[in-house]
């Protein structure tokens, strides 16, 4: 069943208004990437404002890595959502970002870490409304 963008719309606003800004809102603003940050959560960061990545991933591109993860048994990876780590899909996706990120920090050694996060989260957004969107909604009547 697909749902009108404006009811996605009304749904945000109203859990603003009600001030549950600490609950989950679906803002596509990659809080599950991003976590609370390097300096709430530097365990997930390269001591800068690049992601730690994990091991090399077997097959496929050399150049693509796992999550980061820590020692334990089974491991566990270091993330800013541990829920991202629950299915092989939705791991990669988190990973792609980690890298995303960390590629266009490279590429724009004068930014900010707050113009960096700005730059990724405009191409989620971007890809979520112009590729995910118009095949998963409906136009509200």
């Amino acid at each position: 069943m697909a749902l009108p963008v404006a009811v996605f719309v009304v749904a945000v606003a109203d859990r603003v208004l009600a001030g549950n800004q600490a609950d989950e809102a679906p803002a596509l603003d990659l809080d599950n990437v991003y976590g609370r940050g390097p300096n709430d959560q530097p365990y997930m960061y390269d001591g800068g404002n690049a992601f730690l990545l994990g091991d090399a991933l077997q097959g496929g591109d050399p150049r693509a890595k796992d999550l980061p993860r820590n020692t334990a048994n089974p491991r566990r990876a270091l993330i800013g959502d541990p829920r991202n780590d629950e299915n092989t899909i939705v791991s990669q996706l988190q990973g792609l970002f980690l890298r995303f990120h960390s590629r266009t920090l490279d590429e724009n050694p004068g930014l900010e870490l707050a113009e960096i996060q700005r730059l990724v989260r405009y191409h989620y957004q971007y890809v979520v409304l112009n590729d995910s969107c118009p095949g998963s909604s409906t136009r509200a009547s």
